[in-house]
């Protein structure tokens, strides 16, 4: 199988982007007709080549991952739209939540211990200034 030779662009495997050579195991999806080597499609050997009889046939067609599990496609201007909606710090936020939680739990520790001493000096500092008052 894999693409016919056409004096066009390369296929690329729309999984892992290496390009799918002429005459290699490679599948191409029936709706977003993006070409797949055999090992990235997940299916067996068997699977694969039953697959590509029936599709020779006319009797089959095969979906990639993306296009089977009916993920939509998004544009560029939908990312723009979506980043219109969205609050940026908003989603820094969340990131800072996710990814530095631990970071920040440390901080805070060394924090309230660095604030704890200092009032407590405050406090003692405090007491020699009333007590060279007196």
């Amino acid at each position: 199988m894999g693409p016919k030779k056409l004096n066009v662009e390369v296929a690329y495997c729309g999984k892992c982007s290496v390009i799918v050579r002429e005459g290699t195991s490679s599948i191409q999806c029936t709706d977003c007709r993006l070409w797949f080597h055999h090992k990235c499609t997940n299916l067996s050997t068997a699977d694969f080549r039953n697959l590509a009889n029936r599709i020779k046939k006319g009797e089959a067609a095969w979906h990639c991952y993306p296009c089977e599990s009916e993920v939509s496609v998004r544009t560029f201007d939908d990312l723009l739209e979506e980043d219109d909606k969205r609050d940026p710090m908003g989603n820094l936020d969340s990131l800072l939540d996710k990814h530095f939680v631990r970071f920040t739990k440390q901080y805070e520790q060394k924090f309230e211990a660095f604030r704890s001493e200092i009032t407590s000096n405050l406090v003692d500092i405090r007491a020699e200034v009333n007590v060279s008052r007196e």
